[in-house]
C-alpha cells in the first residue's frame, strides 16, 4: 500500500510545501451590494471565534440574490485568508452529488428506485455481501438496506493507506446484515460505494466521469471533482485542521481524501461557490434533475432523533431533513476530522446555503453555527 506523510507531520510538525490559495471568487454578485453583505460577514468573522474554527466560507442565495466571503485562514502557518473560492474536502454531502447520479438514470431510464441491487451488478462483485440479493436502489439511498459501513476501525489506525474499492467491499463481506432490507435504518457509506458501481454499471463509464460531465460541467463547478478522478491540485487545496486534545491547538492534518475512502461516499472537493449551484439546481432551477424527481428524493425515513444529537431526523435519497430556526431545512452534512461542510435549502424563507470550513472537532459547536444562520436567514 502507498503511504503518505500526513499523519506523521500532525505528530511530529513537519514543514509542509508551501501552497499557492490565490483565486478570484466568482460568484461575488451582487456581492458587495447585497444590503447583508456587512451582516453576513460579521457572522463568518463571529463564526472563527465562536465555533472555533480556523476558516470557514459561506455562499448564499436569499431573495436580495447572491453573497459569498469568508473569515479565518486557509493556512494558519502562512496567514493566507480563506476564500470562498478555496478549495474543501466536502466529505459525506458526496453522497448528495452521488444521489444526483443516480437520479438523473432513474429520469433517462436507465434505472428504477425499486431496481434490485443483484440485478444491476455482477453475482462475483455482491458475492457475501449481506442482504445483497433482495435490496433495492432506494434502500441503498436512503441507508434502509441493512449492509455495515466498511470497516472503520482498520481505516482510523491507517489514514495514509491506499485503500481500494475492493479491499472496502471485501471488509464487509460475510458480515451479518444490521437489519433486513427496508425494515431499519443504518448509516453506511458502503451503499454508497455500491450505488456508485450501479451508476458505472449502467452507463458503461467511471462514476467520475459520470458525474464531471453529467453534473460538475453543465453547472459550472470548475473547482469540485473526485479524489481519485485526477490528483487535485494540492496548491490551491486549503490546509485541514484538527484538534488532538480538547482546547487544545490547531493541529494540520492533511487528510488524504483521494486515497482513505471511496470517493461516491465521502471523497469530492469543492468549494462554497461551486455547492451553491448544486443547491440552487435540486431546489430552485431544475436543470439537471427535474422538481418531480427532487420530490421523489425526499421520501423520507424517521430517524428518530438519533442522528446528530437529533439535529436531523428524517433521511431520504442523499438527502438529510431537519428543524431549524428557519424551519425546515433539506439538504446534506459532511463532517471529516479536519474540513467540514453543509449544503442546504430552508423553503419557508426560499434560501439556499452552503458553509464549507477546514477545522472540525466540536459537532455542537458547528450545529450552532448552522442554528445561528439559519436565525439569521429568517429575519
Amino acid at each position: 500500500m502507498t503511504r503518505s506523510i500526513a499523519l506523521s507531520c500532525v505528530l511530529a510538525g513537519c514543514t509542509a510545501p508551501t501552497r499557492n490559495y490565490d483565486c478570484t471568487p466568482a460568484m461575488q454578485v451582487p456581492g458587495a451590494e447585497h444590503p447583508r453583505a456587512l451582516e453576513f460577514q460579521a457572522f463568518l468573522d463571529d463564526a472563527i471565534a465562536s465555533a472555533p474554527l480556523p476558516g470557514v466560507s459561506l455562499a448564499v442565495h436569499d431573495a436580495d440574490g447572491v453573497w459569498t466571503g469568508a473569515a479565518g485562514s486557509a493556512d494558519l502557518g502562512t496567514g493566507d485568508a480563506l476564500k470562498s473560492c478555496n478549495i474543501v474536502p466536502i466529505a459525506s454531502v458526496t453522497k448528495t452529488i452521488t444521489a444526483v447520479s443516480v437520479a438523473q438514470l432513474v429520469q433517462s431510464g436507465g434505472l428504477g428506485w425499486g431496481d434490485r441491487l443483484a440485478d444491476r451488478l455482477p453475482p462475483e462483485t455482491i458475492a457475501g455481501l449481506p442482504n445483497a440479493d433482495s435490496v433495492t436502489i432506494a434502500q441503498l439511498l436512503n441507508h434502509t438496506s441493512g449492509i455495515p459501513d466498511t470497516l472503520d476501525e482498520a481505516m482510523l489506525n491507517c489514514y495514509t493507506c491506499e485503500w481500494t474499492t475492493e479491499d472496502l467491499l471485501d471488509s464487509v463481506r460475510g458480515a451479518a446484515a444490521l437489519n433486513a432490507a427496508g425494515e431499519g435504518w443504518n448509516y453506511s457509506g458502503m451503499n454508497y460505494i455500491l450505488l456508485s458501481m450501479v451508476v458505472q454499471a449502467a452507463t458503461g463509464r467511471q462514476h467520475s466521469e459520470v458525474v464531471a460531465d453529467d453534473i460538475f460541467s453543465p453547472l459550472g463547478m470548475v473547482d469540485s471533482w473526485y479524489g481519485r478522478a485526477r490528483p487535485y491540485p494540492k496548491a490551491s487545496l486549503v490546509r485541514g485542521y484538527t484538534r488532538l486534545r480538547p482546547a487544545g491547538p490547531w493541529a494540520e492534518f492533511d487528510f488524504p481524501v483521494e486515497t482513505w475512502r471511496d470517493p461516491a461516499e465521502g471523497g469530492a472537493v469543492s468549494t462554497s461557490e461551486d455547492l451553491l449551484r448544486l443547491d440552487d439546481d435540486l431546489f430552485r432551477d431544475h436543470v439537471l434533475v427535474a422538481e418531480d424527481t427532487v420530490d421523489t428524493m425526499q421520501t423520507w425515513v424517521d430517524l428518530g432523533g438519533d442522528f446528530h444529537g437529533g439535529r436531523w431526523d428524517r433521511y431520504g435519497y442523499g438527502l438529510l431533513s431537519g428543524e431549524t430556526p428557519a424551519g425546515r431545512s433539506i439538504g446534506m452534512t459532511g463532517s471529516l476530522l479536519s474540513t467540514g461542510s453543509d449544503l442546504y435549502w430552508l423553503p419557508d424563507v426560499q434560501t439556499s446555503y452552503v458553509l464549507v470550513y477546514n477545522g472540525n472537532g466540536d459537532d455542537a459547536a458547528i450545529q450552532t453555527m448552522n442554528d445561528e444562520l439559519a436565525a439569521m436567514l429568517a429575519r
